[in-house]
């Protein structure tokens, strides 16, 4: 059994649609026809009669008296997407059933859109059609993005003032992939790499747009250029030690890895663009002050 007309009438009265009649499509959970295999149902309602006589014609058509019917309201019901159904809650009442985005106009009028449970007798909520960002959605969570692996030069030990060149593994720098299919709908996610965040431990950050460039010992400085280094203008002295000896004490650099998310729709169309992903780890890195002694 299908929500009757009551309830139904009880969601567009919140929609502030007064006395209204239900004709054309039953309202229902998915599956009830729609035009897009039963996740969107449109109802068409009218607010009464004016003149005489008149009424509903089995078929949904009114056969109104001396005015005729006014002009018609059409609802659409939009089943809401799983996961923001899970943040409304379980449902306005006893009987189950299910959320949905509810949209009317008519007479002359775009009504606002209300978000409404309609409940029905079923005892469980009937199984909502997947779409491709649900699937997409899916392929993003099930993703599993590699951490960066922190390589400074020098390593190990900087010093003050000196430029210290930063880089991740180049290795992890491309893009990553994953699908996921339900009720005969399939999409793909991609996370590309987008930019590294260094948190140098001492309050500063460095941000660089790739992975970073490897210093390369055998080459001249004068041969061999970053873009991502920094400068440390304190030792780490004071700062927590790995083995509780103060004169290992050490800068905790953070490196964040933040990827750019897009999905598209196989089979059909459909795509956009995800929340970023980012993946992180660390390193200690000690800096030293070099001491300099001036002879007369």
């Amino acid at each position: 059994m299908t929500p009757g007309r009551a309830t139904v009438a009880a969601a567009l009265l919140v929609a502030g649609i007064a006395s209204v009649q239900l004709v054309g499509v039953p309202v229902g959970l998915a599956g009830t026809g729609g035009s897009d295999g039963g996740n969107r149902v449109t109802v068409h309602a009218w607010n009464g009669w004016s003149g005489q006589g008149g009424g509903a014609a089995s078929d949904g058509s009114g056969s109104g008296g001396e005015g005729g019917a006014s002009p018609g309201v059409s609802c659409t019901y939009t089943p809401v997407p799983p996961a923001e159904a899970a943040q409304l809650g379980p449902g306005g009442g006893p009987e189950a059933g299910q959320w949905y985005e509810i949209s009317c106009a008519g007479d002359g009028t775009t009504y606002p859109p209300i978000t409404a449970w309609i409940a029905g007798s079923s005892g469980s909520p009937a199984p909502v059609a997947p779409t491709p960002l649900d699937e997409a959605e899916t392929a993003e969570s099930s993703m599993t993005l590699p951490s960066p692996s922190i390589h400074t030069d020098p390593q190990g030990t900087s010093f003050v003032n000196l430029a210290t060149w930063l880089w991740v593994a180049s290795s992890v720098w491309h893009p990553y992939t994953a699908t996921a299919s339900a009720g005969g709908v399939t999409a793909k996610a991609t996370a590309v790499p987008a930019l590294v965040d260094f948190s140098m431990g001492d309050g500063a950050n460095v941000v660089c747009d790739g992975p970073g460039t490897p210093y390369e010992p055998d080459d001249t400085d004068g041969a061999q250029f970053s873009y991502c280094t920094y400068v440390y203008r304190v030792s780490s002295a004071g700062q927590p030690s790995p083995d509780g000896d103060p004169n290992d004490a050490a800068f905790t650099i953070t490196a964040t890895i933040t990827w750019d998310v897009s999905w598209t729709a196989i089979g059909e169309r459909g795509g956009g663009t995800l929340p970023p992903l980012q993946t992180s780890s660390t390193a200690l890195l000690r800096v030293e002050q070099i001491e300099s002694v001036v002879e007369p």
